[in-house]
């Protein structure tokens, strides 16, 4: 339910409406990972203080739904959003990708098989910037990140930061590892 769509689309200018979503939010997310072994443990811990915080911008709620589930995860990364390392830029998808990772000084891109329907290697080559489009086969970050269930017992692909929290996978967290969001 956003309620300001901002000219130029930047998610640090999106406002939702109301509070009636989260409401909808949190029961579907208990619908989806009740079953889960720690989902007890990120509802209480996660989702309820998420929740309860009365803002309405999204790049506000994303950066505190992030910093929850690192520290849920006791993952000692550094979360640095694009708007502190870019604030005046004006390019777009894959420009602007590549100009975030060489402003945070990083050598590498790391993103999920969905984003070879449009990401462009061009602009990540021209800076030096190597791209990898992962398909999360074998859930790893730069060989730093293992992921494992003990609700599978297994690897699981396609695992998202819910699946990893809810499932109390174990990480090997560097902090070489470095987020960019909103």
């Amino acid at each position: 339910p956003v309620r300001t769509r901002p000219t130029r689309p930047l998610l640090m200018n999106a406002q939702i409406g109301g509070d009636r979503w989260k409401v909808k939010h949190l029961r579907t997310l208990a619908f989806i990972y009740h079953k889960y072994p720690f989902f007890s443990s990120v509802h209480n811990q996660i989702l309820l203080p998420l929740y309860s915080e009365d803002t309405s911008n999204i790049a506000e709620i994303g950066d505190r739904f992030l910093r929850l589930c690192l520290s849920f995860l006791r993952a000692n990364v550094q979360v640095v959003r694009s708007s502190q390392l870019l604030p005046t830029s004006h390019l777009m998808s894959s420009d602007l990708l590549a100009n975030l990772c060489r402003a945070a000084g990083r050598s590498n891109y790391v993103s999920g098989p969905g984003s070879r329907n449009y990401l462009v290697p061009a602009p990540f080559d021209s800076l030096g910037i190597k791209l990898v489009l992962h398909d999360f086969n074998d859930c790893f970050l730069r060989n730093e990140l293992r992921c494992r269930f003990p609700r599978h017992g297994r690897r699981q692909p396609g695992a998202g930061l819910a699946s990893i929290v809810a499932n109390a996978a174990i990480p090997i967290w560097s902090n070489d590892n470095f987020y960019l969001m909103g």
